[in-house]
């Protein structure tokens, strides 16, 4: 790719190919995306199913061929750096850094915990906390027939007596827990749980816990270049 003009108030100028399959040229102030190396494609919103962040504006067209067409696209960015990838990445997709310093595509991920019942005869008084607030069987909640259906119960109560929370079983013996809003620190948190109990009738479950990743909403650039492994160079438009 070649840099037609140098940073100018946080915006820069990238020439790129069209992409074969698109009809027609790309006219000036069309919204684009990367579509491949090198190419770019109308960008159609945020929705689409490849995750493309829209990269500029047509700038200036070419009325060549589309096999024989570049296009001139304004851009926000402040320049383009080569980084090392953390991970496969597509070109057009937009990044972020990890705790090592390299590039890792940016998503959206709510902060989860989660609990699994182990059975469905308990003692009686055994509680479940969730960042503080505390539900005692018997009281809020109680076993019956099966796992699963203990589990409903438990996700029930936690809709019920903790409006601030969300909880769902899919139909399983695993209660997912998650936050309804939340808020300024939503990102890189997670949610503190725990039971009294000894792990006979509920557990804490680690595989169920995320942290909160909401990097693709303010993401560090977007990755120019396609990588197919981690520990490679990876072209980044740095916004």
């Amino acid at each position: 790719m070649t840099i037609v003009k140098e940073e100018l108030s946080g915006m820069l100028t990238l020439a790129f190919g069209v992409d074969p399959a698109v009809i027609g040229p790309l006219a000036p102030h069309t919204p684009v995306k990367l579509s491949a190396f090198d190419q770019v494609a109308p960008f159609v919103g945020p929705g689409q199913p490849d995750y493309a962040a829209c990269l500029g504006y047509v700038m200036i067209r070419s009325n060549k061929p589309n096999n024989d067409n570049r296009v001139v696209i304004a851009t926000k960015g402040r320049a383009v750096i080569t980084m090392t990838s953390g991970e496969a990445i597509a070109a057009g997709r937009p990044v972020t850094m990890n705790a090592a310093g390299k590039v890792i595509i940016a998503t959206f991920r709510e902060p989860q915990a989660g609990y699994r019942v182990v059975d469905f005869i308990w003692n009686g008084g055994e509680t479940i906390t969730i960042e503080g607030n505390t539900l005692t069987e018997g009281v809020h909640f109680i076993p019956v027939a099966t796992v699963q259906q203990t589990a409903q119960n438990i996700a029930n109560a936690i809709r019920t007596n903790l409006p601030n929370y969300d909880a769902f079983t899919n139909g399983t013996d695993k209660v997912y827990v998650r936050r309804r809003s939340n808020g300024p620190s939503y990102n890189n948190t997670n949610i503190p749980i725990s039971t009294s109990d000894n792990g006979a009738d509920i557990v804490v479950d680690p595989s169920l816990a995320n942290d909160g990743d909401v990097s693709i909403l303010d993401p560090y650039g977007i990755a120019l270049t396609d990588c197919t492994a981690p520990d490679v160079p990876i072209d980044v438009l740095v916004r």
